[in-house]
């Protein structure tokens, strides 16, 4: 219904029913998609994010600034995370 809504406001004039049967047919397509797992071996891989400036309000009102780094290992999905008030 939200793709019904949003192409019929840029001035799509046909039915809702063509519409679900469009998204339905390429819903599966991409689930399937989404779903395809990239194996590496031990030691290879492992992917890194970084987000800054976080502002995080404790029980008492303080504010803190606070950066998050996040690893994931490739292989194991092992996850580490730090968070830090420095980069």
């Amino acid at each position: 219904m939200a793709v019904y809504k949003f192409i019929e406001k840029k001035g799509y004039a046909g039915k809702y029913s063509t519409v679900a049967a469009f998204v339905k047919k390429h819903e599966q397509v991409e689930t399937q998609k989404a779903t395809i797992r990239f194996e590496t071996t031990p030691g290879l891989q492992a992917q890194v994010d970084w987000k800054e400036n976080l502002t995080m309000i404790n029980k008492n009102g303080e504010i803190f600034k606070i950066n998050i780094f996040l690893m994931v290992l490739g292989y194991s999905r092992i996850k580490y995370v730090q968070l830090t008030t420095d980069r």
